[in-house]
């Protein structure tokens, strides 16, 4: 399964998001053990999202669709921007570097990692408020604004049932 799958169906059952919660720092932090890996052998991951993160019976982590190089990863976005008026959640987590497609490094994979770890925490898609029902186009527009830094990051999580330690990495 991934974690996807696994987010969504928590966000609509109180009972599996409390499940879930009990795991969630474990299984971010076997998240960020696996892409340190990648990093030390200088593998950077470039898309890094929950359906990129696969989950076993034991709720072992493995992640999936690494190591392409980043043009890769961006021609791929702007062909399912084009070809595909379906919502896709791809530049949710890019970096804003990515995203301008300036200065790529490894260390995009912690912007996305941040991305990631924030819709651990809530079970809802990141921006949700904001991108819920809109095409493709308009949720790239919504990231190319934080990427010039018209919109603070994290400004989605306001009311949300965010611990202050949580809210404040």
């Amino acid at each position: 399964h991934s974690l996807d799958k696994l987010l969504t169906r928590a966000n609509s059952s109180r009972e599996l998001r409390q499940k879930f919660a009990s795991v969630t720092l474990e299984m971010a932090r076997d998240i960020a053990d696996a892409v340190g890996y990648l990093h030390s052998q200088q593998v950077g991951h470039y898309a890094l999202k929950p359906s990129h993160v696969l989950l076993d019976s034991k709720m072992q982590v493995k992640l999936t669709d690494y190591g392409r190089e980043p043009e890769v990863i961006l021609y791929s976005l702007s062909s399912v921007y084009d070809e595909d008026a379906a919502k896709t959640d791809a530049a949710l987590y890019m970096a804003p570097e990515m995203l301008r497609q300036e200065n790529i490094t490894s260390k995009c994979d912690v912007w996305s990692f941040g991305c990631l770890f924030a819709r651990m925490t809530t079970c809802k898609p990141l921006y949700y408020r904001q991108v819920s029902g809109q095409h493709a186009d308009e949720q790239l527009i919504w990231m190319m604004r934080i990427a010039a830094g018209e919109i603070e990051p994290v400004s989605h999580l306001e009311g949300e049932n965010v611990s202050p330690g949580v809210r404040s990495l």
